[in-house]
């Protein structure tokens, strides 16, 4: 065999076989079954194949890093699967991929970017992986061996053991009932191995797109020595008359300034202050309706701030327009906190809700980025750092709250606030839709003495849910749940059920 071919043959093993081994796990793993620790499991499979094709090389602290992080993360699918969850998943193995797959470039960007483009072409690479396989095959017919000759020589020798195997299994097993048991028991397990397999068009379809998308990751390629056309650094804007941009980006802070010092004074009397809007405002709208466009605006300052601080340096080295983009910042960061109160005013009227959770964590999140902004403008960082830094931050805010329990937290606050006033409407539907970290809190509203039509509606759902049939394969583990469930099942088993179900239809609420 020569060394091209056996370089070749080298190569398509080392592809095919981690493309197969990505398929037949993604297929045991989620085929025809619901997901939970499986999920969990899987990438942890894909990091390992990963991992398995590393050089021979010192790893990178970051590579450490990624494998630490995607750790925590599978394990938390078996705890509980969110889709902050999967992304940090997603988003872990990626950047694990691009930093042991292509250890040639140096930078988290272009790793990344270079397994993105991989999935992009993904499809296209099967031609040139079947190209490299017809040609070696090729070059296999002219070996000194023979494949065809050598698998015929093996069929004549194992034909004669094979027969007699087949003649004396049948004698023995009519004169060996046991024997024969066993035999019955083998046939019985390949018959239902057979039938469970499934092999629908469906499912052939589904291989065929993990398999493509696995050649993505795994084609064995490496990127470039010339980088990429995406790969590149995002230019100062010039600006001839620097005097004249100098002062029209003053001008301009210097009015958003006053309008920002406007609103916020409005919020400093009515909000902080009185906690009531003026005659003639709903508090509705004051408190609600208004987090929307207040959240647009502080996006959009943050916009306009990297634009203007991304003028070349004679521009944006100005010592007063870096004051005036501070205190824009600062003033950006009180509207954030006058969100924040208004979410709690809001929450304290018309109760908690997983929606106002993930808006506080976006807020948490703008602030961060504010704080970023902030060290861009005065450290003159270009904008690749900004967008590539606030992208980082965005992941590990997912990366964080996948570790929440924020359907718990509801229900918790909820209920408390019912049992201190009971006048306050408690939307019983809303916390049986919340899923398995609200049905305690469902027990104990169904636990008070009193014969309310809300304790009636919970038990009524909690033995709905104690009805379910839940999948006990280990494949759908997830602890919170499974934790949660014997918590209804005991409650089940030690009360009557309603006359009536009332509970309705469980349906996700679109509240705000």
């Amino acid at each position: 065999m020569n060394t091209e071919t056996n370089i070749s043959l080298r190569h398509i093993a080392r592809v095919i076989l981690p493309v197969f081994i990505a398929t037949a796990l993604f297929d045991a793993m989620f085929w025809d079954m619901h997901i939970g620790a499986s999920f969990g499991v899987f990438f942890a499979g894909i990091a390992l194949l990963i991992l398995g094709l590393h050089q021979r090389t010192r790893p990178r602290s970051q590579t450490l890093l990624f494998v630490t992080m995607l750790a925590v993360s599978c394990w938390q699918s078996a705890v509980q699967l969110s889709l902050s969850n999967g992304i940090a998943c997603t988003g872990l193995a990626l950047a694990l991929a691009g930093t042991v797959l292509q250890p040639n470039l140096i930078g988290l960007w272009e790793r990344i970017t270079e397994v993105f483009y991989g999935l992009a072409t993904s499809f296209p690479r099967w031609f040139g992986l079947a190209g490299s396989a017809i040609r070696s095959a090729g070059d296999v017919s002219v070996l000194r061996f023979n494949i065809v000759k050598t698998l015929t020589k093996a069929a004549w020798v194992l034909a004669p053991a094979i027969v007699l195997l087949m003649i004396f299994t049948a004698v023995l097993s009519s004169g060996n009932s046991v024997f024969s048991l066993w035999l019955q028991h083998v046939d019985s397990i390949a018959v239902h191995f057979w039938e469970q397999l499934n092999l629908t068009p469906v499912r052939f379809l589904m291989w065929g797109f993990v398999a493509t998308v696995a050649l993505g990751i795994f084609h064995g390629k490496l990127a470039p020595e010339y980088p990429r056309w995406w790969i590149f650094t995002f230019p100062r804007v010039p600006r001839p008359d620097f005097k004249l941009a100098a002062l029209q980006s003053g001008v301009a802070l210097a009015a958003l300034n006053a309008l920002f010092f406007i609103v916020n004074t409005i919020d400093a009397v009515y909000l902080w202050q009185s906690s009531e809007p003026p005659l003639g405002v709903n508090r509705s709208e004051f408190v609600h309706d208004g987090v929307n466009s207040l959240i647009c605006a502080v996006v959009l300052s943050g916009i306009v701030i990297a634009g203007i601080f991304q003028q070349e340096d004679r521009v944006a080295n100005n010592r007063w327009l870096k004051s005036l983009s501070h205190l824009w910042s600062l003033q950006n960061c009180v509207l954030i906190a006058g969100c924040f109160k208004r979410l709690s005013f809001y929450t304290h009227d018309y109760g908690l809700t997983t929606k106002r959770i993930h808006v506080a964590f976006f807020l948490i999140l703008v602030a961060a980025g504010f704080a970023l902004l902030a060290w861009f403008v005065q450290k003159r960082r270009t904008f690749n750092w900004l967008l590539g830094t606030n992208a980082v931050a965005t992941f590990l805010l997912f990366f964080t709250i996948q570790f929440t329990d924020t359907a718990k937290w509801v229900a918790r606050y909820n209920v408390g606030r019912w049992e201190k006033d009971p006048k306050k409407i408690l939307d019983v539907h809303y916390l049986a839709s919340l899923g398995p970290g609200a049905w305690p809190e469902l027990i104990r509203i169904a636990s008070r003495s009193s014969d309310s039509s809300t304790t009636q509606i919970a038990k009524s759902y909690i033995f709905r849910i104690a009805s379910e049939n839940p999948d006990n394969d280990w494949r759908a583990t997830q602890t919170r749940r499974a934790t949660a469930m014997e918590l209804i099942k005991d409650y089940a088993s030690k009360h009557e059920p309603p006359p009536t179900d009332t509970s309705g239809p469980m349906q996700e609420n679109q509240r705000d």
